[in-house]
């Protein structure tokens, strides 16, 4: 369908006359044993184009001996490739798992997704991708062809295996895709998004900002209502549930919520922050997809319940922010609040953890808090953690203030000290993506943590380096005198 100029195609228009015909096969490469796991290397049947066809390289991991198992659709961010770190984890806690390759021809690729040539585009180098405007039809981008790609690997998984349960992962600008595969396939039972929710389009435009809102050319239009994860979550048929980085300059945190709530009222959505994370969600995050899996992939056990939507309000009230918190109650462990003072752009708070709250009552749990007079703006969401692990998020919240709202000044010169260790959550990952899968740690591993050292005093320890966003607000930020102190051990005689 040619898209006439000055006029923006809805999701709609554009996949209305996409159908895959039956039966989607696969053609082995290779096959070996690997760390217990069957590993297939595949090109499976992609779409038919005026010269030839799409071939989709994928590796198709599982235990060695298993079947009848539930399907997971790895779409990783498009520098891990056919990364296998994540498929072999999933393959061990049960699935079958399989990725595949966007992002085509490339050099120093063996093996890729192989494009014809009338749609060169498709392959990363040639796309338009990273641009956030379209000057030709979007079914003529990157964007459509991947999207097309990812929802022929999920029909393959499907049909391997009568009525087996398909669900979907999709991990940082690969998101993109899985969501509008998501909006326009009824193959997935559910499908988990790492990062990627959309609102490429208003990157460096704050939501709590003061500036206007921007105008867009017709080349930004046609972008965002044909490609942006935004305009397809409405057509979202599975259950989503989105984990996000609270501190990436790429993603947009305030924003991300936003997206989820477009989804049908009748689909089951959630939302899980990774605190203090940048391009990457932590292992807590992915604890979650994986309690997410178990609720919706397996047919033949006791399903998972998982909590409905957490939901959060605040106002400033007797020099303070009250917020409160109206969690899901059944199965609850905790509930708390997160704040961040003063900065607009989420890439830059520093997130502080607040636990102690009212008893329930008719307006849910109590949460109170007390700002720097000076930070003028509060930014503010609820976690609930549940007995099954899993753990829900709030929308993120903000509330402005004028310096006689607040009851004290309230400013703390100290960053950090080891004699109250438990005093906030300061320190951060300094260093994310050491290793793939890209973008989302399945290690397990804590990234900061606090040990005891000499005569019993805490330190905090970090496996790829510390950093820490809390200077950024006035509240915290050192004066031009201030030192800093440290305290330093060793043992006799050295």
């Amino acid at each position: 369908m040619r898209q006439m100029a000055g006029t923006i195609l809805s999701p709609i228009a554009i996949w209305k006359d996409f159908t895959v015909p039956a039966g989607v096969f696969g053609e082995p490469i290779t096959e070996r044993e690997e760390d217990g796991c069957t590993v297939s290397e595949l090109y499976i049947d992609g779409r038919k184009t005026r010269d030839g066809e799409v071939k989709i390289y994928g590796v198709l991991v599982k235990e060695t001996d298993k079947r009848n198992l539930p399907s997971v659709l790895v779409l990783a961010d498009f520098k891990d490739g056919c990364d296998l770190n994540l498929a072999k984890d999933l393959a061990h806690r049960g699935y079958e798992a399989l990725v595949i390759d966007l992002a085509g021809k490339a050099e120093g690729k063996e093996k890729f997704t192989v494009y014809p040539d009338s749609i060169y585009y498709a392959n990363l180098d040639s796309s338009v991708y990273g641009e956030c405007e379209l000057t030709v039809d979007v079914n003529e981008t990157c964007w459509y062809e991947w999207t097309a790609a990812a929802i022929y690997a999920a029909i393959f998984l499907h049909e391997r295996e009568k009525d087996s349960s398909v669900g979907a992962i999709g991990i940082g600008d690969a998101a993109t895709v899985l969501w509008q595969a998501a909006a326009f396939s009824d193959v997935f039972s559910c499908a988990a998004f790492v990062a990627g929710a959309g609102w490429y389009g208003y990157r460096g435009i704050s939501k709590f900002g003061a500036a206007p809102e921007p105008q867009f050319s017709d080349e930004a239009l046609r972008y965002i209502a044909g490609v942006e994860p935004q305009s397809y979550a409405k057509h979202v048929k599975c259950p989503v549930l989105l984990l996000s980085p609270t501190n990436s300059a790429v993603y947009d945190l305030d924003r991300a919520y936003d997206t989820v709530a477009r989804i049908p009222e009748e689909i089951y959505k959630a939302v899980q922050y990774s605190v203090g994370s940048r391009e990457e969600v932590d292992s807590e995050c992915y604890a979650d997809a994986l309690v997410f899996f178990e609720a919706f992939l397996h047919k033949n056990k006791a399903r998972v319940k998982l909590p409905r939507e957490i939901f959060v309000k605040g106002d400033i009230k007797d020099g303070k922010l009250v917020a409160e918190v109206d969690p899901d109650e059944e199965g609850l462990k905790e509930v708390c609040l997160y704040v961040a003072e003063q900065t607009v752009e989420p890439c830059f708070r520093c997130w502080r953890k607040v636990s102690e709250h009212s008893e329930k009552g008719e307006e849910g749990y109590v949460f109170s808090y007390s700002p720097y007079m000076g930070s003028k703006t509060i930014a503010f969401f609820a976690e609930a953690v549940y007995k099954n692990g899993f753990r829900l998020c709030s929308i993120v919240a903000a509330k402005s203030f004028s310096e006689n709202e607040v009851e004290k000044f309230n400013r703390h010169k100290i960053v950090y000290s080891s004699r109250k260790p438990d005093m906030e959550s300061v320190f951060a990952k300094a260093v994310e993506n050491i290793k793939p899968p890209f973008g989302i740690d399945i290690s397990g591993e804590e990234g900061v943590s606090l040990k005891k050292g000499p005569v019993d005093l805490y330190g905090v320890s970090g496996r790829n380096g510390l950093l820490t966003f809390k200077i950024n607000a006035d509240k915290y930020k050192p004066d031009e005198d201030a030192l800093l102190m440290l305290d330093v051990y060793l043992p006799c005689g050295g």
